[in-house]
């Protein structure tokens, strides 16, 4: 009993580790984009938050999801998968890239 308790485990943790295929990863893409339209809208339509440009801080809240499901939503193929889903959302992925390194 414990060892197939064991083995259960060690199988879990090693397929977690393994890379997201390329289904998962534009599937996550798609959900990114319109989490990052929904964002957009809400701020549009509210007149309590300053017009800035939020695009860094939403990304980094819709990306918080994309990571939760083991895909790093700096990666390059999570990059192409966004450029193919929605092209203005990968500059803004560039962008927080290079804000990320800078710090």
């Amino acid at each position: 009993m414990k060892k197939n308790i064991i083995y259960g485990c060690m199988a879990l943790t090693l397929v977690s580790c393994g890379d997201a295929s390329e289904e998962n990863i534009t599937k996550a893409a798609k959900e990114l984009c319109d989490c990052m339209d929904n964002r957009k809208e809400t701020r549009e339509e509210s007149e309590f938050l300053d017009p800035i440009d939020l695009d860094i801080l939403d990304y980094g809240f819709c990306s918080l999801d994309v990571a939760s499901k083991n895909i790093d939503p700096e990666s390059e193929d999570f990059g192409k998968a966004i450029k193919k889903s929605c092209p203005e959302v990968f500059e803004i992925q560039q962008q927080y890239i290079k804000e990320s390194i800078e710090e």
